[in-house]
């Protein structure tokens, strides 16, 4: 669970937290028989399992996306020509900062990595107050993950060799090199790059296909795994009242000749594990005023329902991974009942089991109002030249209850964060 994100000279961000951390001091009456998550609960780490981002166009809401993607990026692959996105106009910082603090397997973990457009500067991990290692420009402290097999000194080396480039800078993560490459040496180290790199699930919007949310589900490409997970997407479209009777779907191998181009296969996904490209062929069928099943291609059903079919696979598969999923611009082509029933996956016990999170971009002010989101799962979006894109949550704001209606003041502008536009 995602505990906090904190961000530093990035884009439009000067300097934010992002808080999941439950915010409205006492539990609820009786929350424990809610059917309803007012906060996820690991010993005694409270956090919320929703976090909706509202603001102006070009406050800086997809930057918040983008530096988690970012983030993910740097520690996976290291630093390249594009990591490095300081703020433009308001040069007060040298350097970049992400801070990730995280609850995995009932630890707190935390990790600091500061960069510039050459190297990393700094990087640390701890888990539960306790340092594992720590590297910054002219000390390493390796000492609590040194053994008789990785001493001090190879421990140095193995830094010096694979986290440098040719010009010996520190641009490849201690905690990829580790974490992938020498996974028994520390449990903890292991954990936090698992974590980050495979718990941490990013969308740009309309990024996501029918088959990559398919195949998020069925976790594999067996025929019988893969047409299991297609009936359970397919059953809840049709509890969210989408009008399709039933579905169908067929996948194939697809032939590579000499002048083959994956851009011609509409909907397809590519098993990297032997580089096998399967093309699907999803139709639903429909009664006609004559009472008559009509085939139709899927792709000719309205954008929503094909948005809300491709969401619904990897939230399903979010949800029975106890992931996270940020998303940007989630209620695109979505009616405003649908995208509530989708957040509802992740606030009802029922559904979300294993301390799954969602986080996203919105200008929908609907679900404001539907008293599905308490005051520490919105945040508010306001840019200044001053500050930067800074982020509040409503729960911040004094004299707030939950039982307040929180669009209409919020677009009256009580939280700030709305655009005040004149023609």
């Amino acid at each position: 669970m995602l505990s906090y994100f904190r961000i530093q000279n990035y884009r439009s961000i000067l300097d934010m937290t992002v808080d999941f951390r439950f915010a409205e001091g006492k539990a609820p009456n009786g929350y424990r028989e809610l059917e309803t998550f007012p906060f996820l609960e690991v010993k005694t780490h409270r956090v919320v399992p929703c976090l909706a981002f509202y603001g102006a166009n070009a406050s800086g809401k997809t930057n918040i996306i983008k530096a988690f993607e970012s983030f993910q990026e740097i520690v996976v692959t290291g630093l390249d020509t594009n990591s490095y996105n300081p703020n433009k106009l308001n040069r007060q910082h040298n350097t970049t900062v992400f801070e990730l603090s995280f609850i995995s397997q009932g630890k707190n973990l935390l990790y600091y990595l500061e960069f510039n457009k050459a190297e990393i500067i700094e990087e640390t991990l701890r888990v539960d107050d306790e340092l594992i290692f720590s590297i910054s420009k002219n000390l390493r402290n390796f000492e609590n993950i040194v053994s008789d097999t990785y001493t001090t000194l190879k421990l140095k080396e193995i830094y010096t060799v694979e986290c440098s480039d040719i010009h010996k800078k520190h641009t490849r993560s201690f905690l990829s090199v580790i974490g992938r490459g020498y996974s028994g040496l520390n449990e903890e180290i292991s954990e936090a790059f698992n974590y980050i790199t495979n718990c941490i699930e990013i969308y740009q919007s309309n990024q996501i296909s029918f088959s990559m949310g398919l195949n998020r589900l069925a976790e594999s490409y067996d025929s019988e795994l893969v047409e299991k997970a297609f009936v359970t997407i397919v059953s809840f479209l049709k509890k969210l009242d989408i009008d399709i009777n039933r579905m169908d779907l067929n996948r194939n191998r697809v032939k590579r000749g000499k002048d083959f181009q994956i851009s011609n296969v509409y909907d397809a996904i590519l098993n990297r594990t032997d580089n096998t490209l399967y093309a699907d062929s999803i139709h639903s069928y429909h009664t006609d005023i004559n009472g008559n099943e009509i085939e139709f291609d899927f792709h000719d059903e309205s954008d929503g329902t094909q948005r809300l079919s491709s969401l619904l696979g990897v939230f399903l598969s979010v949800l029975k991974k106890g992931n996270i999923v940020i998303i940007d611009e989630l209620e695109c082509s979505l009616h405003s009942l649908l995208l509530i029933e989708l957040i509802k996956l992740f606030k009802d016990k029922r559904y979300n089991k294993k301390n799954a999170q969602l986080v996203f971009t919105a200008h929908n002010t609907d679900i404001m109002d539907d008293e599905l989101l308490r005051m520490s799962e919105i945040g508010i979006i306001h840019k200044t030249l001053k500050e930067g894109s800074t982020q509040h949550r409503i729960s911040d704001f004094d004299g707030i209850r939950n039982v307040n209606n929180f669009r209409k003041q919020y677009l009256q502008g009580n939280f700030s964060g709305i655009p005040f536009p004149y023609i």
